[in-house]
């Protein structure tokens, strides 16, 4: 099923109809900056996404509609599809110097690599991620890098190194309200 309305007043394409720049700018921010409105897990949602960013010539919401393919298929036997997907949506997100698109991507990355079984790269996602919430002042993904690396640290069996991860974050978390 496509996201696109059948019919619109308001100018939007109908469905099939190929999208122009500036009639499909409005529900693609909708999709991209209202993640709760995007249908996932739903991967022809996040093609048309592709499709519209695409369209509007818009990188940074064509990055996002790329993770959110990746997102929607990670947790079924699409794995290394999900990984494509969040490859290129990285590669997007660097090339147009989005840091802090850069960090949510390294984070889902990273997450879809542990799922197949890349432990090394996982935490490199995640390292990655958190030098950049430092460098972007974003204390919240930072305390939620730091949680995610303390858990890997954890499934590594190293304990102590876990908890002193776990510690900041939780720092953090208390300090930016975030549960």
């Amino acid at each position: 099923r496509d996201i696109l309305p059948e019919s619109s007043a308001e100018g939007e394409p109908h469905v099939g109809q190929e999208p122009s720049p500036g009639n499909s700018r409005r529900r693609l921010l909708e999709l991209i900056e209202r993640p709760e409105s995007f249908p996932l897990p739903d991967p022809p949602a996040a093609r048309t996404a592709v499709r519209l960013a695409q369209a509007a010539q818009d990188v940074r919401s064509e990055a996002m509609a790329y993770r959110e393919w990746g997102r929607a298929l990670q947790d079924g036997d699409n794995r290394e599809v999900s990984q494509r997907h969040l490859e290129r949506a990285l590669a997007l997100a660097r090339d147009a110097g989005l840091r802090q698109v850069e960090a949510e991507i390294l984070h889902t990355l990273g997450i879809v690599l542990g799922y197949r079984d890349n432990r090394e790269r996982q935490m490199e996602c995640w390292e990655q991620g958190l030098r950049i919430c430092r460098e972007i002042g974003d204390r919240r993904r930072e305390g939620e890098a730091l949680r995610d690396i303390g858990f890997a640290l954890r499934w590594r069996d190293n304990l102590t190194e876990s908890v002193g991860y776990m510690r900041q974050s939780l720092d953090i978390c208390r300090e930016t309200g975030n549960r």
